[in-house]
């Protein structure tokens, strides 16, 4: 009789030490997969803020900035030789 209820107990901590490894498991993929949603995200935000960084900078655009909302032009020689005078 104890040799069972030993035999038992063991097969219950196996199946309980299975189970719960399982689980474990299961926690651990779905926080991998959350963190790699993350990152992913986090990764096109960062493409995205650059391609908006360089589009900022460029200068056909701080041209047509200065020019339309400024209303400044390009300088001539003739204004160049008046400022030598």
């Amino acid at each position: 009789m104890k040799t069972l209820v030993k035999i038992l107990l063991s097969i219950f901590i196996f199946l309980f030490i299975i189970v719960w490894q399982r689980f474990y498991i299961l926690q651990l993929t779905i926080a991998n997969d959350r963190f790699d949603a993350e990152r992913k995200e986090k990764s096109n935000l960062h493409k995205r803020l650059v391609f908006k960084e360089k589009e900022l900078l460029s200068i056909e655009r701080l041209e047509k900035y200065a020019k339309d909302t400024l209303g400044m032009k390009y300088a001539s020689g003739k204004d160049y030789a008046d400022d030598i005078d």
